[in-house]
């Protein structure tokens, strides 16, 4: 993993202002493009905010998603043999798991993770590296294919001004995952999906303020940019924020979420200027 300090610039959104984020950045290749995607509806759009934005469905998708992969979906004992395949080290304050094997579930793991976790005494922070594949070939498999590469690092601030702080640029695979779901869309999405970005939230009363600026690729549907500022997770009500973001493609869409003002699952949408129909949870 490499941990030399730089300015992050992504300029996603077409300014030369640069955030000041609290934590300094690190220098990372970018996996994502962020281009091409099309913000056709509130559905469309509703996808792309669910996997970008905050305290929606993967709450900080970042490293959410990842850590779902990893934790929920790779590290069950009906597709890794735990402890050995893959193989289980510890050293100082990093643990890697490393495999070149099958597993006795029919699973076949290649590659390696890590995550390294420190604690200066201000604040908490993990540093995964991904740079692994796990497939199989047996009936009744629980997924095809699953392949993650890349970093993502997660800082627990505890109290003001820092919150929580996550970087990443992540590349992901996970083609046919969501097919017995019958979510197209998503099945589209997994199978070829790219964060590359910052979201950063600092403490405030009854809840935390995050800004963004990211980069989101979801396979074959395209890329887009996200820009948000003020973006506000309140405690009143779970699941719906407060606050504007900017999604950008192909097209531009505009959200604004009303958080307990409103507490409906839905955001005001524009898409390229123009009033549209509310963006909701269901679609």
């Amino acid at each position: 993993m490499h941990l030399g300090w730089t300015i992050f610039l992504l300029g996603c959104g077409g300014d030369d202002s640069e955030r000041e984020w609290l934590v300094e950045t690190l220098d990372w290749d970018t996996h994502a493009t962020g281009s091409g995607y099309t913000f056709e509806d509130p559905q469309t759009t509703w996808l792309a905010a669910e996997h970008s934005l905050p305290s929606l469905w993967w709450s900080i998708p970042a490293s959410n998603i990842p850590l779902y992969l990893w934790e929920d979906v790779l590290s069950g004992e009906d597709v890794m043999d735990v402890g050995s395949c893959p193989y289980l080290t510890l050293s100082d304050d990093t643990t890697t798991w490393t495999a070149n094997c099958r597993s006795q579930e029919g699973y076949n793991w290649s590659g390696s993770v890590s995550v390294k976790e420190t604690d200066d005494g201000k604040w908490t922070t993990q540093e995964w590296a991904f740079e692994l594949e796990v497939s199989s070939d047996r009936e009744g498999r629980l997924f095809e294919r699953v392949k993650m590469e890349g970093q993502v690092r997660y800082i627990d601030g505890d109290d003001a001004p820092l919150a929580r702080h996550v970087q990443a640029n992540l590349h992901m695979e996970a083609p046919g995952y969501w097919a017995g779901a019958f979510k197209p869309e998503l099945d589209a999405a997994w199978s070829d999906m790219n964060l590359t970005g910052i979201w950063e939230a600092r403490s405030i009363e009854n809840g935390e303020s995050w800004q963004m600026e990211a980069r989101v690729d979801l396979g074959e549907l395209g890329g887009f940019s996200l820009e948000g500022d003020d973006f506000r997770v309140v405690e009143d009500c779970a699941g719906e924020p407060m606050g504007e973001a900017t999604l950008t493609g192909a097209n531009k869409a505009r959200l604004e979420f009303e958080g307990a003002d409103a507490c409906n699952g839905c955001a005001k949408l524009w898409l390229d200027g123009e009033r549209a129909p509310n963006a909701c949870q269901d679609g």
